[in-house]
């Protein structure tokens, strides 16, 4: 029985992209561009990416879990850090308030993609622990 349940048990989409290669893809692609900042706040980046890199290639819930918990607290802060911009009456950082909303955006995307395979993940350890 449960054989037919790994069987049935599809990888997790976004659409038409499969989450977990497009975790590793961008994860790839932030590690890269984390690499060629060269900051402080690059080190952060190295570290995340790395994380959720490692966590979707080997499929580990934990590390996911820790990397998702991040992703919702980036979220959060950048949304706070644009409606201060905005409501502080800085013209001049309009240009970083909008940037902020679209990093916003990009780590919910992330957080959702993370959700998913972690959800595909305990689904998939729940199907094999019941036989």
């Amino acid at each position: 029985m449960s054989s037919t349940i790994n069987q049935n048990l599809e990888e997790p989409k976004l659409g038409c992209l499969p989450v977990r290669g497009t975790l590793i893809t961008l994860s790839i692609l932030g590690l890269i561009g984390s690499c060629l900042a060269m900051s402080a706040v690059s080190v952060v980046g190295l570290a995340l990416f790395g994380v959720i890199l490692a966590g979707s290639y080997y499929y580990n819930g934990s590390l996911l879990n820790v990397c998702g918990k991040v992703m919702i607290f980036l979220t959060g802060l950048a949304i706070v850090v644009a409606v201060y911009l905005l409501l502080a009456d800085f013209t001049e950082m309009l240009p970083v308030a909008i940037g902020m909303v679209i990093s916003a955006a990009f780590h919910y995307g992330y957080y959702v993609m993370i959700r998913r395979l972690r959800q595909y993940i305990e689904a998939k350890n729940g199907a094999a622990e019941l036989h």
